[in-house]
C-alpha cells in the first residue's frame, strides 16, 4: 500500500514520511461487495465500508442475496383465519412497484406500494 492508501486503510500506521511502516501482508486494504441492482451483480469494492448500502463481506454473501424476483402480475390471496368474515383477495403487481388489491366481499380497491 502507497501512504495515501495506508492512512485510509483502518489499522494501518502511516506515521513514517514514506510510508514503508505500512506493511502490505500486514495491512491489507478492507474488501467487500454491494449489489448493483441495475443488473443483479455483484460489486467488488475496498476501503471503508459503506454507510447507507448493504453491503457483504464474500461475494459468495453477495451472490446468494443480489437476485432480482419478480412478482408483476395478479395474486389471489384467501382470508381463512377462525372468526374472521371469509373473504377473496386479488392483487395485481406493476413493475415500477405499486401494487392494487381488491376485496372480492364488498370490492373495495386498495392501492398502494411494495419493495
Amino acid at each position: 500500500l502507497n501512504r495515501t492508501q495506508c492512512q485510509n486503510t483502518d489499522g494501518c500506521d502511516a506515521s513514517s514520511d514514506d510510508g514503508s511502516s505500512c506493511n502490505p501482508t500486514v495491512c491489507l486494504a478492507q474488501t467487500y461487495y454491494t449489489c448493483d441492482t441495475s443488473d443483479y451483480t455483484c460489486k467488488e469494492h475496498t476501503g471503508s465500508f459503506p454507510t447507507n448500502k448493504t453491503y457483504y463481506n464474500t461475494s459468495a454473501e453477495c451472490s446468494a442475496t443480489c437476485i432480482q424476483i419478480d412478482v408483476s402480475g395478479i395474486w389471489r390471496g384467501l382470508q381463512i383465519n377462525q372468526n374472521f368474515t371469509k373473504d377473496e383477495w386479488d392483487f395485481e403487481f406493476f413493475t415500477n412497484s405499486s401494487v392494487n388489491y381488491i376485496s372480492r366481499l364488498d370490492s373495495t380497491m386498495y392501492q398502494g406500494t411494495y419493495t
